[in-house]
Protein backbone atom coordinates (compact mmCIF):
# COMPACT_ATOMS: atom_id res chain seq x y z
CA UNK A 1 0.00 0.00 0.00
CA UNK A 2 3.14 2.27 0.29
CA UNK A 3 3.49 2.17 -3.50
CA UNK A 4 0.18 3.83 -3.44
CA UNK A 5 0.36 6.35 0.06
CA UNK A 6 3.72 7.82 -0.86
CA UNK A 7 2.62 9.63 -4.03
CA UNK A 8 0.00 11.35 -2.31
CA UNK A 9 1.55 11.97 0.57
CA UNK A 10 5.07 13.32 -0.89
CA UNK A 11 5.16 13.87 -4.28
CA UNK A 12 1.78 15.44 -5.34
CA UNK A 13 2.12 17.93 -2.79
CA UNK A 14 5.70 18.44 -3.68
CA UNK A 15 4.29 19.16 -6.95
CA UNK A 16 1.71 21.59 -6.65
CA UNK A 17 4.22 23.36 -4.04
CA UNK A 18 6.63 23.97 -6.61
CA UNK A 19 3.49 25.08 -8.74
CA UNK A 20 2.33 27.34 -6.57
CA UNK A 21 5.85 28.76 -6.05
CA UNK A 22 6.65 29.34 -9.83
CA UNK A 23 3.51 31.04 -9.63
CA UNK A 24 4.04 32.98 -6.78
CA UNK A 25 0.74 32.62 -5.63
CA UNK A 26 0.77 33.56 -2.07
CA UNK A 27 -2.75 31.34 -0.88
CA UNK A 28 -1.83 28.15 -2.37
CA UNK A 29 1.73 28.86 -1.09
CA UNK A 30 0.01 29.10 2.14
CA UNK A 31 -2.54 26.01 1.25
CA UNK A 32 0.28 23.74 0.63
CA UNK A 33 2.74 24.77 3.55
CA UNK A 34 -0.49 24.62 6.39
CA UNK A 35 -0.35 20.68 4.37
CA UNK A 36 3.36 20.29 5.08
CA UNK A 37 2.53 21.76 8.44
CA UNK A 38 -0.42 19.33 9.41
CA UNK A 39 1.03 15.89 7.40
CA UNK A 40 2.68 14.74 10.74
CA UNK A 41 -0.77 13.91 11.92
CA UNK A 42 -0.58 10.75 8.48
CA UNK A 43 2.86 9.99 10.16
CA UNK A 44 1.69 9.50 13.51
CA UNK A 45 -1.39 7.70 12.14
CA UNK A 46 1.12 5.16 10.32
CA UNK A 47 2.46 4.63 13.99
CA UNK A 48 -0.66 4.65 16.25
CA UNK A 49 -3.01 2.66 14.20
CA UNK A 50 -1.30 -0.29 13.53
CA UNK A 51 -1.43 -0.32 17.51
CA UNK A 52 -5.33 -0.16 17.76
CA UNK A 53 -6.23 -1.51 14.54
CA UNK A 54 -5.59 -4.79 12.63
CA UNK A 55 -2.30 -4.41 10.27
CA UNK A 56 -5.27 -4.38 6.71
CA UNK A 57 -7.17 -1.52 7.85
CA UNK A 58 -4.83 0.84 8.70
CA UNK A 59 -3.10 1.57 5.24
CA UNK A 60 -7.15 2.47 3.77
CA UNK A 61 -7.64 4.52 6.84
CA UNK A 62 -4.28 5.87 6.25
CA UNK A 63 -5.06 6.20 2.28
CA UNK A 64 -8.24 7.77 2.53
CA UNK A 65 -6.90 10.31 5.21
CA UNK A 66 -3.92 11.31 2.59
CA UNK A 67 -6.60 11.67 -0.13
CA UNK A 68 -8.45 14.07 2.22
CA UNK A 69 -5.85 15.87 3.17
CA UNK A 70 -4.73 16.40 -0.70
CA UNK A 71 -7.92 16.83 -2.59
CA UNK A 72 -9.92 20.28 -2.87
CA UNK A 73 -6.70 21.94 -2.46
CA UNK A 74 -5.42 20.80 0.36
CA UNK A 75 -9.05 21.92 2.19
CA UNK A 76 -8.86 19.66 4.88
CA UNK A 77 -5.50 20.10 5.66
CA UNK A 78 -6.22 24.10 5.92
CA UNK A 79 -9.08 22.78 8.53
CA UNK A 80 -6.96 21.03 10.46
CA UNK A 81 -3.86 23.78 10.65
CA UNK A 82 -6.18 26.82 10.97
CA UNK A 83 -8.43 24.97 14.03
CA UNK A 84 -6.17 22.42 15.59
CA UNK A 85 -2.43 22.60 15.33
CA UNK A 86 -2.37 26.49 14.82
CA UNK A 87 -4.41 27.16 17.39
CA UNK A 88 -2.31 24.45 20.16
CA UNK A 89 0.69 25.98 19.05
CA UNK A 90 -1.15 29.92 20.00
CA UNK A 91 -2.03 28.50 23.40
CA UNK A 92 1.55 26.41 24.42
CA UNK A 93 3.73 29.25 22.63
CA UNK A 94 5.86 29.80 25.17
CA UNK A 95 6.29 26.04 26.84
CA UNK A 96 7.10 24.66 22.79
CA UNK A 97 9.92 27.75 22.72
CA UNK A 98 11.17 26.65 26.11
CA UNK A 99 11.56 23.35 25.23
CA UNK A 100 12.99 23.76 21.76
CA UNK A 101 15.48 26.20 23.50
CA UNK A 102 15.91 23.62 26.19
CA UNK A 103 16.85 20.69 23.23
CA UNK A 104 19.16 23.51 21.44
CA UNK A 105 21.08 24.31 24.36
CA UNK A 106 21.28 20.29 25.69
CA UNK A 107 22.70 19.44 22.04
CA UNK A 108 25.19 22.27 21.99
CA UNK A 109 26.88 21.40 25.44
CA UNK A 110 26.67 17.87 24.07
CA UNK A 111 28.85 19.18 21.25
CA UNK A 112 30.75 20.99 22.51
CA UNK A 113 31.58 18.00 24.87
CA UNK A 114 32.70 15.94 22.10
CA UNK A 115 34.37 18.70 19.85
CA UNK A 116 37.07 19.17 23.22
CA UNK A 117 36.90 15.77 23.73
CA UNK A 118 37.86 14.92 20.04
CA UNK A 119 39.97 18.05 20.15
CA UNK A 120 42.05 16.91 22.96
CA UNK A 121 41.91 13.30 22.31
CA UNK A 122 43.76 14.71 18.94
CA UNK A 123 46.19 17.30 20.50
CA UNK A 124 47.53 14.40 22.77
CA UNK A 125 48.13 11.99 19.77
CA UNK A 126 50.09 14.72 17.97
CA UNK A 127 52.05 15.37 20.60
CA UNK A 128 52.75 11.66 20.81
CA UNK A 129 53.90 11.09 17.43
CA UNK A 130 55.97 14.41 17.78
CA UNK A 131 57.61 12.70 20.59
CA UNK A 132 58.49 9.57 19.55
CA UNK A 133 59.73 11.07 16.67
CA UNK A 134 62.06 13.15 18.87
CA UNK A 135 62.71 9.92 20.51
CA UNK A 136 63.59 7.90 17.41
CA UNK A 137 66.35 10.71 16.30
CA UNK A 138 68.19 10.86 19.34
Amino acid sequence: MNFILQPIRTLYPLFQSLKFLKKKDKEGQKKVLKYWCTSWILSLADIVLPVILNEYLTPIIVLVFSLAFVLQEFRLATYLFDNVVHVFIQKNESQIKSFFELIHNQANSLWDKVYRGGRQQMQKEVVNVVYDQMRRQD
